[in-house]
């Protein structure tokens, strides 16, 4: 956090204070600089910093929702807004924060989207925009409290389903998920006798026509995930459903459609015509979703294949396709779906990296540098304390942190803030912005060791699979019954960075980074392990997601044979499904 000249000696004074155990003394003395700077940004991300050493956390909530506040309109200022009319024009209000989301700076653009949501009754696309620019920061519970209602607006699809999104990110997320799915599916899905007649081939020996639902191919992790696998497919053709081809890379033997132009009716009849036998959704909930086209059931068969291996409510999709892991728990009855397991992982990783093993990092013998490649959202409490336990217990450790949204100073100064509740040193957190120096490989080629945060939802982040496809070590906490991700350290068989508690978590990574000669011993093995896992090989993944379609459509076309097709004559070539499913 920054300085103001005003109150440089009274703001050290309250720093020292609050880093060394007297916060107490901090809060008299930071109320006192507030009187006569009331709209100081600085001094109220380190009040709310203090009264969170003091454990008055409701109080550190409330400051650090005045320090944003203030900070994200001096943003305005600074930027040559007119703070008043931004105050009180919605239009204009707006208006600069679209110019700020296009930058990332999603503190400012949050007080914008405020404005639209204050003025009357609060439309489902105000609200979305609203808690969308508060997830971006971290801002979990409001951006929850905003988007719940908007979930409210039926006829806006996108809000309701963009809380979905952010659900798991919350307390009780996976049962609570789980209940509002299946609200948002009986709202949305139609009902059987709405079906369309499918008059697909029931032929075993054609390739089946396999359709994708994803918004791009590019962007995100799962996206290029799903790009290398198309290129790994032989027995089926393929046909991507995306937002506009004319972004899209071309990929050999695969047809791309645009849909992003066409309604949900209009999407449906575009791959009813296509005859398409089997119809993936890659995106689950989101406000991006198209999931309303697998509402209207746009194939025979249908199948959710989403990111966070959760339900997506809708009983007009067939198939879940889950980990081992999740098919086997109790979990089961939170989908609506059939599950389809389909092995340790949920699917391959699309951003290889190097199997070459990076050099360990060239800095000072007792200098540590711990890294988190994360999304704000996932830096919950927990993970917050744990990562301030660990740098006090490692005097001469920096924390790196890096993720597009970190551009932002309001973001940057809201962590800190929390840091320094735990006592931490803002000048210990380096922010790592846009640029080459920021790239991933140069972050990865520099620190010792990445911390995954401790939430079960963060274990779905690309950043961690990235750190290992680049042969770095990764901590990570070990998973309770209920959660449905995996973790790839398990996966990998590194045992070593999976902690079975807090304390354990805590005391790995100080051994690790105390220990070079067993962190450089992990780092060796890494990249090679990851490699030959489960998420290097794209190919053996695709045979089995090419047999699973086969299963899934062999037993739809047994299910709905006329009277004809059940003779013999007409059975002959079923005899090759080996499925133990029911088709009854």
């Amino acid at each position: 956090m920054s300085k103001t000249a005003a109150t440089d000696e009274d703001l050290a004074l309250a720093r020292a204070e609050i880093l060394y155990g007297r916060a107490g003394l901090a809060i008299e003395r930071l109320k006192e600089m507030i009187e006569v700077h009331s709209f100081s940004p600085v001094l109220h991300y380190w009040l709310s910093a203090a009264y969170g050493a003091e454990g008055l956390y409701d109080e550190q909530a409330e400051t650090l929702r005045t320090a944003q506040a203030f900070h994200g309109l001096q943003m305005v200022q600074d930027n040559g807004g007119d703070v008043s009319l931004f105050n009180t024009d919605t239009g204009y209000a707006l208006a600069v924060a679209d110019q700020f989301i296009s930058v990332d700076l999603m503190g400012p653009a949050s007080l914008g989207m405020a404005r639209g949501v204050m003025d009357g009754e609060a439309s489902g696309a105000a609200l979305l925009g609203y808690g969308a620019t508060l997830f971006a920061q971290g801002r979990t519970l409001e951006a929850e409290s905003a988007l719940s209602v908007g979930a409210e607006d039926y006829e806006f699809h996108p809000a309701h389903s963009a809380f979905l999104s952010i659900l798991p990110y919350c307390a009780g997320g996976t049962i609570r998920h789980a209940f509002e799915s299946m609200r948002w599916g009986a709202i949305h899905q139609r009902h059987r006798d709405q079906w369309p007649e499918f008059s697909n081939s029931r032929a075993t020996n054609r390739p089946l026509r396999v359709g994708f639902l994803i918004y791009s191919l590019t962007g995100s992790a799962t996206a290029e995930g799903l790009a290398s696998l198309l290129t790994a497919l032989c027995d089926v053709s393929a046909i991507v459903y995306c937002d506009n081809v004319d972004q899209e890379m071309a990929i050999p033997g695969v047809t791309l459609r645009s849909i992003g132009h066409l309604s949900d009716d209009q999407a449906q009849a575009l791959i009813l015509s296509d005859a398409i036998d089997v119809l993936v959704d890659c995106e689950g909930h989101g406000a991006e979703s198209r999931l309303l086209v697998m509402a209207r059931k746009a194939a025979p068969v249908q199948v959710s294949w989403n990111p966070f291996g959760v339900s997506s409510g809708l009983s007009t999709i067939d198939y879940a396709l889950v980990t081992d892991r999740v098919a086997a728990a109790a979990e089961t009855m939170n989908f609506v779906e059939t599950l389809w397991p389909i092995g340790p992982v949920l699917s391959p990783f699309g951003r290889g990296g190097s199997i070459e093993t990076l050099e360990p990092p060239v800095h000072g013998v007792e200098q540590i540098v711990l890294a988190s490649l994360a999304h704000p959202a996932t830096l919950d409490d927990q993970t917050i304390r744990l990562w301030a336990q660990t740098l006090r217990n490692i005097p001469k450790a920096q924390l790196w942190l890096k993720h597009r949204y970190f551009v932002d100073p309001v973001l940057q100064n809201s962590l800190s803030s929390r840091f320094a509740a735990h006592g931490i040193d803002p000048d210990r957190l380096v922010y790592l912005e846009r640029g080459e120096t920021s790239a991933t490989a140069v972050i990865h080629a520099n620190v010792d060791l990445v911390l995954a945060p401790t939430g079960p939802q963060a274990l779905f982040d690309s950043s961690i699979l990235q750190a290992l496809a680049d042969g770095i070590p990764v901590m990570t906490l070990g998973l309770n019954d209920e959660a449905s991700a995996t973790n790839p350290l398990t996966v990998l068989g590194l045992e070593d960075c999976v902690a079975a508690s807090e304390q354990a978590y805590v005391d790995q990574i100080i051994r690790l980074t105390f220990d070079r000669a067993a962190l450089n011993r992990q780092r060796s093995a890494v990249a090679i392990l990851f490699h030959a896992s489960p998420y290097g090989d794209v190919l053996g993944f695709a045979q089995g997601l090419e047999k699973a379609f086969r299963e899934m459509f062999d037993i739809w076309a047994l299910r709905n044979l006329s009277p004809e097709d059940r003779s013999l004559d007409g059975l002959r070539g079923f005899d090759s499904v080996s499925s133990d499913r029911s088709v009854a």
